[in-house]
């Protein structure tokens, strides 16, 4: 995969988590580290691992392009490497999460109904 196909895909992953933050009126978080909400470090993190891989394969293979399709780092290693990089990114979040990281069922029907009144509230 070319490096601006995985930075393309780090920003949309990245960005889904936050549009679906705004969505659902939470704070949007993409750097946080220590929250659960590190959707921009684990795309990165995966991204990163991922493109110094293959980079580093195509060093190795430089010149030769049978050595290139056949030999250094296989493509399945490099996937599954950087999916575990960005998998083990989220663990280690959510580990370290906060407390009060998710609403309670009370909670969120209470800022529910509160957002969605205004907009079928016929007595205007």
């Amino acid at each position: 995969m070319h490096p601006l196909i995985s930075a393309c895909l780090s920003i949309t992953i990245a960005f889904g988590g936050a549009a679906r933050d705004l969505l659902c009126q939470r704070d949007v978080r993409l750097n946080s580290v220590s929250g659960s909400q590190s959707y921009a470090v684990s795309s990165l993190a995966g991204g990163l691992v991922y493109v110094l891989l293959r980079e580093f394969h195509v060093w190795n293979c430089s010149g030769s392009s049978h050595k290139l399709l056949t030999g250094g780092i296989p493509i399945g290693v490099r996937i599954l490497l950087s999916i575990g990089t960005s998998c083990a990114v989220r663990v280690l979040a959510w580990q370290q999460r906060p407390n009060d990281l998710l609403w309670s069922m009370e909670t969120a029907l209470e800022k529910n109904a509160a957002a969605l009144r205004p907009l079928f509230d016929t007595r205007r």
